[in-house]
C-alpha cells in the first residue's frame, strides 16, 4: 500500500466510508466544566474515542490502512511494533478482515495490553527492551516476511504452537 502524501479530503471521506461498518459512532460531549476553566466564551467539546472497541482512536487508522489493502496484501498479514494502543487497533482491524496480525512488543511490556492484543486475535512476540527494539525487531520480521513467503507461513505455524513470551521466530529457512 502506497499512500501519497498529503491525504486529500477525498481520501479522508473514502476512509470514512471503509470504516464506517466496523466502527459506532462515538459520543462528542459538552462539559461546563471544562468550558468555564477556559473562559472567554471557549466552547469544548470531547469525542468519546474511548467508546471504541479498544478503547482509543487509533483504531480508525488501523482500520484505514487496513481496508485499503489489496487481497494479496491482507493474505500475507501485518506486522508492527508497538507497546499497545496501536497493536489493540492493529489486531481488532485484522480481526474484522480476516488479515493475520502479529504484533512485536518489548519484554515486560503491559500485560494487560498483551491480552487486548491477544484477544482480537494478534500474535504477540515479546521481544527488545524497549518500544525501540520492538519495532527495528517488527522490522526485520516484517522485511524477512515480504523476502520469503515461505518463511511468514513458517513463523505463522511457530507462533501458533508456542508458549506467549517464548522468545524470536526462528533462524533463517532452508530452502530447496
Amino acid at each position: 500500500m502506497t499512500v501519497e502524501l498529503p491525504i486529500s479530503i477525498d481520501d479522508a471521506r473514502a476512509a470514512r466510508r471503509r470504516i464506517a461498518p466496523f466502527l459506532n459512532a462515538t459520543p462528542l460531549r459538552e462539559y461546563k466544566e471544562l468550558n468555564d476553566l477556559l473562559g472567554g466564551g471557549i466552547r469544548v467539546l470531547v469525542k468519546h474515542e474511548n467508546h471504541q472497541p479498544t478503547n482509543d482512536f487509533k483504531v480508525r487508522n488501523c482500520l484505514a490502512a487496513m481496508t485499503a489493502l489489496d487481497e494479496e496484501q491482507r493474505k500475507r498479514g501485518v506486522v508492527c511494533g508497538t507497546r499497545g494502543n496501536h497493536g489493540q487497533g492493529v489486531a481488532f482491524a485484522g480481526q474484522k478482515l480476516g488479515v493475520p496480525v502479529t504484533v512485536v512488543v518489548p519484554h515486560e511490556n503491559s500485560s494487560e495490553k498483551n491480552s487486548a492484543m491477544r484477544s482480537f486475535g494478534a500474535r504477540v512476540i515479546e521481544c527488545g527492551e524497549d518500544y525501540d527494539a520492538a519495532v527495528a525487531e517488527s522490522e526485520r520480521l516484517l522485511e524477512r516476511m515480504v523476502a520469503e513467503p515461505d518463511y511468514a507461513e513458517g513463523v505463522k505455524a511457530w507462533l501458533d504452537r508456542r508458549p506467549p513470551s517464548f522468545g524470536s521466530p526462528p533462524g533463517p529457512s532452508t530452502r530447496a
